[in-house]
């Protein structure tokens, strides 16, 4: 209809859009990259308010208190000043295209009444053609707030998206495997895996492990041997190399029936909010209570959880915050036991128990092992005497092997960690 009634007015009034749309583009520029920074800061705010509250009798133990008000001082200062600039750029829009609009609104009435002067339109022309042009720009100036508003939701959004860009699990290949009745024999050929490829933990580790087989993996801290426990489960595939079950490659097999073939206690327990019965009995579907009564029994965890308020019954909290440490590692061996996998993995599964509990856990693992397929990672070596091979890693390769009496026999490395345990 504008362009019907006026053309010279019509593209007066197309400026406008156009320096709108400008302006737009130019605050939104800024805006864009403070609300990310705004989002970034406000993160890393938060981790801070979290270590704080769930570190806070370690912030107490070493006197932090000072320290940690000034972090989150100095965090929460650079966020009020991101924010502040973010808010007064994103102010800007608002007031800048009202402006615009209304020079638009006095250039065409000045416009129009110059035209009326010369007879070239009339004054009712002048009235419908401001009506007009105002309908016209009003939602140019309401996109244009809603697109200022909506860099916000972008920013955060961005930080969403990075999550669900992180890549799962590699699917199954379309002529995976099924995994019935695993033996359990594995075997490690010239595996090399780094958690960066540049960086490797393990290197060129090779070892065949019949099935049956109770084998122990010890060495120092960062030797590589929880990376070990972590390529066999599949947690993470192999840089090069290749690591064989039953004769067969890991990947070559369908993931799901992989991991029902371990059971696993890792040194870090994972206990849920549930009965300590449904907690021994996870991954397993309609257990009979006597199974349950009896892989505690095993891992010499019935007596302890016979005296908890409603015994099996009890509901575990904050993963099992009112357990002591050692308590905890029993349920997961419990777990363990219940699973009857043909491949059982203990990582430090006596790193937090006393004397007395190790021994039992000991005599424990010594029963549940029988039969399987089993590593324990230890680095109290008296747990691992009666293993059928024990393989010292070192700096990410298999230092030594063998028994323990072959190990103390060759006097090396196993043997001077022992002597030392034992304080010999």
């Amino acid at each position: 209809i504008m362009l019907r009634l006026s053309l010279p007015l019509t593209c007066i009034a197309f400026i406008s859009v156009w320096l709108i749309f400008l302006l737009t583009r130019t605050i939104t520029k800024h805006t864009r990259k403070l609300f990310a920074q705004q989002q970034q800061i406000l993160g890393k705010l938060n981790g801070q308010v979290e270590e704080s509250i769930s570190g806070l009798n370690m912030v107490k133990a070493f006197g932090r208190e000072a320290e940690m008000t000034e972090q989150f001082e100095e965090s929460n200062a650079r966020l009020c000043h991101v924010a502040t600039k973010a808010q007064i750029w994103s102010g800007f829009l608002m007031p800048l295209t009202n402006v615009i609009n209304n020079l638009n609104f006095v250039i065409v009435a000045v416009v129009s009444g110059i035209l009326a002067a010369y007879g070239r339109i009339s004054v009712g022309l002048i009235s419908s053609f401001l009506l007009y042009s105002r309908q016209f720009s009003r939602p140019f100036v309401d996109i244009a707030n809603i697109y200022n508003n909506f860099q916000t939701a972008v920013a955060g959004a961005e930080r969403i998206f990075e999550i669900l860009e992180e890549e799962p699990e590699p699917a199954d290949a379309p002529d995976a495997l099924p995994l019935t009745a695993p033996r359990g024999e594995v075997e490690f050929s010239h595996v090399t895996f780094g958690y960066q490829a540049q960086e490797p933990v393990l290197k060129d580790v090779s070892f065949r492990v019949p099935a049956g087989t109770r084998v122990a993996v010890v060495g120092s801290t960062g030797a590589g041997k929880t990376t070990l426990i972590n390529l066999l489960t599949r947690f993470y595939d192999v840089n090069s190399g290749s690591i064989l079950l039953d004769g067969r490659d890991l990947r070559q097999y369908r993931l799901q029936d992989l991991r029902r073939t371990f059971g696993v206690v890792l040194q870090d327990t994972a206990l849920f909010g549930m009965s300590v019965r449904d907690n021994i009995s996870y991954g397993n579907k309609d257990v009979l209570p006597e199974r349950i009564r009896a892989a505690a029994k095993t891992a010499g965890a019935d007596s302890f959880i016979r005296r908890l308020p409603q015994g099996y019954d009890t509901i575990l909290t904050q993963g099992g915050a009112a357990l002591s440490q050692g308590e905890r590692q029993l349920l997961t061996i419990a777990r363990a036991v219940l699973q009857e996998a043909p491949i059982l993995i203990l990582d430090e599964a006596t790193s937090s128990v006393d004397t007395v509990t190790e021994q039992r856990i000991r005599r424990a693992m010594l029963t549940i092992t029988r039969g399987r397929t089993s590593f324990i990672i230890a680095h109290r070596l008296s747990t691992i005497r009666d293993s059928d091979l024990i393989l010292l890693i070192e700096d990410g390769r298999i230092a030594e092997k063998g028994t323990h009496e072959e190990l103390m026999e060759l006097n090396g490395r196993y043997a001077g960690m022992y002597r030392t345990q034992m304080g010999e």
